[in-house]
């Protein structure tokens, strides 16, 4: 990582208060998550953080670019842009903001009024909410289909894989809109309900969906 002089600093020498320096802003870490599930164009990131002006987030990118965390990209044809991506440095975020993300699932029951969703967000939220301990001899690989959204999720032995894009052959297929899809917080009665009143649709075993579902627990 570079060793720019952060624009504010706490002055401590303590390895949490240097952390701060660099990801304390607000939006920063909001920032970091919309890059760990890929590279965005500067006009996805103004999308995604509603709520951010155009100085404050060329302002955070600058910052981070700065830091060695974040890096301009261009996207190959059909999109031909620049994006931002995560450097190493940033990808290495991923197991703390994923730790946060369970602690916050303790407040997941009670959002606040009009709080804004995006399908996305799920890559990382699923890997919050998987419970190996319920995946030991599980195989299974889930493929969503959110609207324009397309999600992957893979239980292997206890492990948990999630990202955006397609996988081959995947066990079970489930096509929804981004409303239904909200709805799914991982219980296996919330699935079963969504199913039951035609909100989402699977092709592959409702079996294995359901045991899939089991696998992913709302609060830590």
């Amino acid at each position: 990582m570079k060793k720019n002089t952060p624009t504010k600093s706490y002055g401590q020498s303590c390895s949490v208060a240097r952390a701060l320096d660099v990801f304390g802003e607000r939006w920063t870490l909001l920032l970091i998550r919309e890059l760990l599930t890929g590279p965005k164009r500067y006009t996805d990131l103004k999308t995604y953080l509603a709520g951010i002006n155009a100085k404050l987030l060329s302002d955070r990118l600058k910052q981070l670019e700065a830091q060695g965390v974040v890096e301009k990209i261009d996207l190959p044809s059909p999109a031909n842009a620049t994006a931002y991506a995560l450097t190493p440095a940033g990808e290495a975020l991923e197991p703390a903001i994923i730790a946060l993300a369970k602690w916050g699932l303790q407040f997941a029951a009670a959002p606040a009024r009009k709080a804004r969703s995006f399908p996305h967000w799920s890559v990382l939220a699923m890997k919050a909410m998987f419970n190996p301990e319920r995946a030991t001899n599980l195989n299974i690989s889930c493929q969503f289909l959110v609207e324009s959204t397309e999600i992957y999720a893979v239980i292997k032995s206890g492990t948990f894989l999630s990202g955006l894009g397609r996988i081959p052959a995947p066990d079970v297929i489930v096509t929804c809109n981004e409303a239904a899809f909200a709805e799914f917080d991982g219980s296996v009665k919330t699935v079963r309900n969504l199913l039951d009143s035609g909100k989402i649709v699977i092709e592959g075993s409702r079996r294995d969906f359901l045991k899939f579902a089991s696998c992913l627990v709302l609060k830590s």
